[in-house]
């Protein structure tokens, strides 16, 4: 997806048609287009999967993957710390973030959106280097390109730092977008589990997690912040997390909370 992105973006009328697709394929430029299927379609997958979206659709995001796969596999050869992640709790900052976005788009403040939303986000920041030119939008709004490219190196430095230090925090911390699928996943008819009893706290799941929203220690998934991008289950030994319909109940009784109370 990251690919036909690109070439989208770097050849707009020219790109083949499953470049063009890609785009189709955004959540907020199909919601702005003449059609809302393929946003009205992306809020129905998200309550059934949760974050698909976030993991392998949305170019911003697959470009942090790409980012934290080279950190990596390049780190260690260059001296750096081995990148391992670890549960942190959520915080209120992204509600703040899809609020200003929404009173943005609300009230027209053009630009405000467009330095938020992940596709005109990654559309800035590709065409600015590629061909000296900002997002059409910020065109329209006035912005001159020496602007338009300064915004398009802010947002690169700003993805590749945060995703080289907080994995997908970028996600789950200052994506509009990511916010508000945030919502719905907390529902989600599937959900990544951890099953208590199969668990040994080895911690591999907890270290892979980009989204570090699984905490061993207490056993949960914050599937509200789960970007889907299964590494946890595919680096369990004992599977235990999977992505299921059914919420986890604990098996073994010596695992079972003592409910009695004492005489």
């Amino acid at each position: 997806m990251l690919a036909e992105c690109l070439v989208w973006t770097l050849w707009r009328t020219a790109a083949p048609e499953h470049a063009r697709v890609a785009r189709e394929l955004q959540i907020v430029p199909s919601m702005l287009g003449a059609s809302l299927t393929a946003g009205l379609c992306w809020l129905l997958a998200t309550l059934v999967l949760g974050r698909v979206y976030c993991a392998g659709f949305c170019p911003a995001g697959t470009l942090q993957d790409v980012v934290i796969r080279l950190r990596r596999h390049i780190g260690p050869r260059l001296g750096m710390k081995s990148l391992c992640f670890r549960y942190r709790p959520a915080t209120r900052t992204r509600y703040w973030i899809l609020g200003a976005y929404i009173i943005g788009v609300v009230l027209a403040v053009g630009s405000l959106p467009l330095l938020m939303e992940p596709w005109s986000f990654f559309v800035n920041i590709t065409g600015s280097i590629s061909r000296g030119m900002q997002h059409p939008s910020l065109a329209y709004l006035g912005v001159g390109v020496a602007l338009g490219f300064a915004c398009a190196a802010i947002s690169f430095v700003t993805l590749v730092a945060v995703a080289l230090l907080r994995g997908r925090d970028f996600c789950n911390e200052l994506c509009p977008i990511g916010a508000a699928l945030s919502v719905l996943s907390a529902r989600s008819v599937m959900h990544i589990e951890l099953l208590p009893d199969r668990c040994t706290s080895c911690m591999k799941c907890e270290e892979a997690c980009k989204a570090s929203c699984i905490s061993v220690k207490d056993r949960i998934v914050d599937n509200r912040r789960c970007v889907r991008c299964f590494n946890c289950v595919s680096v369990c030994p004992e599977d235990a997390i999977r992505f299921q319909a059914d919420r986890n109940g604990i098996i073994s009784p010596l695992m079972q909370r003592r409910t009695e109370t004492s005489p």
